[in-house]
């Protein structure tokens, strides 16, 4: 058995069950309300419409369009937005797999254009290609904690355009803002802006130290991450690593046993001797540190260890910075 509706016929048969085909010869409308419609426009091609445009179609090889003629097996587009959320209480996970037999794997594409998706124009430099966020709630609102950001780094004309990618996190505190933490230039070269480096240098002025005594650099020209203390010539390790790490020192050439050492919280790790009377020693090391370890220049614990330092501040320094 058949149902045919058409333009004229009109059926209702509330309560009953009706087998068998129902022929559809153009379209299905909401009672009263023309504007909603479901359309069978073409051979094989579903659409459909709410306030009076299209929604969505079902063309004849099962792609789907959202807001769009399909050209793929899901084609979504919005004119001003444009979003796709997927929520789950117990899961939610978005898997992108592809079986070949060759070495090629899935990808996922962030595309920039300026203009409109019918009418697209160039690019520009700095603009922002792309961003994966990762976002906490807070018991209040959902608060960005971290970010991928792919953007245009020069852009000069046709095939000519290279781009760097960015790392933001957010740190603790309240209202902070995300922050960039490493950046990939277009050159392969990978910045880290708040990776922690010192140089202190000169003291306050020429000073004798004798054994086991720390020489205090009391200028930081330089100190991200605030790790160097000017007061106690420290530097505290503010996050865990491996830390190169140099000093010079400028001697008052009337000192005859020198020996100025690298000590990591409070144990020698490596030391220099000088024991003739010329002007300066350095010497350089890799050093492991957990957070909140310290290191620090100091003349070696032995007996009749001295070093008359001058205190010039192109002359004698301390510089470290970390590795990775």
């Amino acid at each position: 058995m058949a149902i045919v509706l058409n333009g004229s016929t009109g059926i209702t048969t509330p309560g009953q069950t009706i087998t068998g085909d129902i022929i559809i010869a153009d379209k299905i409308l909401h009672s009263g309300d023309s504007d909603t419609t479901i359309r069978f426009p073409a051979a094989n091609t579903v659409t459909i419409s709410t306030a009076g445009s299209e929604r969505l179609r079902i063309d004849s090889g099962g792609n789907v369009g959202i807001g769009t003629t399909p050209t793929t097996l899901l084609n979504l587009y919005g004119a001003t937005a444009a979003q796709l959320l997927i929520n789950g209480d117990t899961t939610a996970i978005v898997t992108i797999a592809r079986a070949t037999t060759d070495a090629v794997g899935p990808a996922l594409n962030f595309r920039k254009r300026r203009g409109t998706t019918a009418s697209p124009l160039a690019v520009a430099s700095s603009d922002v290609i792309g961003n994966s966020n990762y976002s906490a709630y807070d018991g209040s609102a959902l608060r960005a904690t971290s970010q991928i950001q792919g953007n245009v780094e020069t852009f000069t004309g046709v095939d000519n355009v290279s781009g760097f990618l960015n790392f933001s996190t957010r740190p603790s505190g309240a209202a902070a803002a995300l922050t960039e933490r490493m950046r990939i230039s277009s050159a392969g070269y990978v910045t880290t802006p708040y990776q922690p480096a010192f140089i202190a240098a000169g003291l306050a002025s020429q000073t004798i130290y004798t054994a086991n005594q720390v020489i205090v650099f009391n200028t930081a020209p330089l100190n991200i991450g605030s790790g160097y203390s000017t007061s106690t010539g420290k530097f505290t390790a503010p996050v865990a690593g491996t830390y190169a790490f140099a000093y010079q020192v400028y001697l008052n050439p009337g000192g005859t046993n020198a020996p100025i050492a690298f000590y990591k919280n409070g144990t020698m790790e490596i030391f220099f001797l000088q024991n003739v009377a010329i002007n300066g020693i350095g010497l350089s090391t890799i050093i492991s540190l957990a957070a909140s370890d310290y290191v620090e220049v100091r003349v070696r614990n032995t007996v009749g260890a001295t070093a008359t330092v001058y205190n010039g501040t192109d002359h004698t320094q301390f510089t470290g910075y970390l590795i990775g």
